[in-house]
């Protein structure tokens, strides 16, 4: 009889336990998220926990700036804890909440490698940069058609006009043996004729080139290039000097930079060395 009184007496001992576990109230899970690397905290870590079967999401949090977080009012189970944040492998764990205790989770996140395109190197030119050169390209208001080193190369012309026969708004007018010039096409006043009042660069009343457009201005390294003619043709050969030589040009059809202003447009040509 004393034995079996015994017996009763644990099991009623252990059912009590049991029944003031339940009846216990909800736990806590917190941690610290820590970089794998130099073990320094993470933030903005986006932490979820769930079920095991991942039906149910208990609660998701982020860490703060010292890579802490926390879960309140936890009921007892077993859960999964999942860990992510951008440029770092995911991980996932199972972790067990206790009613009325606080588990304190430390998690450590591994970087993850991103595959990084290959440096790209740029040679500028320094007279070019003392030029405002690369400013006014990047600009984007003006839009001037570009004509770089690397494309001369490519194209191999022997002749600045077949350079830039090729530009929009451009045209190559034949003056005679080896010499060419150039004309936009563009509607824009052009300037008045001794004893004649101004006409349009395409009125039918004007003879030779001038009925195909109007004459830009040429600035060869800064400088406005002129050839010792008369009347409007200020340019009668573009061929001034081989590509070769030609770093970059620069091609503004009606608006262009306002220290190179002109109501036709502009056409800059930057030699390799300057000067």
């Amino acid at each position: 009889m004393a034995r079996t009184a015994m017996t009763v007496s644990l099991l009623a001992a252990l059912a009590g336990s049991a029944d003031a576990q339940n009846a216990a109230g909800p736990g806590r899970i917190v941690g610290q998220v820590l970089d794998h690397g130099n073990r320094k905290p993470i933030p903005i870590v986006a932490i979820r926990l769930e079920s095991l079967d991942a039906s149910r999401v208990i609660g998701t949090v982020e860490t703060d700036a010292n890579g802490r977080f926390a879960f309140s009012d936890v009921p007892a189970d077993l859960y999964a804890i999942r860990v992510q944040r951008l440029g770092y492998i995911e991980r996932s764990d199972s972790v067990r909440a206790l009613a009325s205790e606080t588990v304190e989770l430390a998690i450590t996140l591994a970087a993850k490698p991103v595959a990084l395109a290959p440096l790209t190197v740029t040679v500028r030119s320094r007279w070019l940069e003392l030029n405002g050169f690369y400013e006014r390209r990047d600009m984007g208001g003006m839009k001037p058609h570009i004509i770089d080193r690397a494309l001369i190369e490519r194209r191999g012309s022997a002749m600045i006009t077949d350079l830039l026969d090729q530009a929009p708004g451009v045209e190559v007018i034949y003056m005679g043996p080896g010499q060419r010039t150039i004309r936009f096409s563009r509607h824009t006043p052009m300037p008045a004729e001794a004893g004649k009042t101004q006409q349009s660069a395409f009125s039918q009343s004007r003879r030779g080139p001038d009925e195909r457009g109007c004459e830009p201005d040429l600035y060869i390294d800064g400088r406005q290039h002129r050839n010792a003619s008369s009347g409007l043709n200020k340019v009668d050969d573009y061929n001034v000097i081989p590509p070769l030589v030609i770093e970059a040009v620069e091609i503004y059809v009606g608006n262009a930079p306002p220290q190179y202003h002109h109501n036709c447009g502009v056409i800059l040509i930057w030699t390799r060395r300057g000067g």
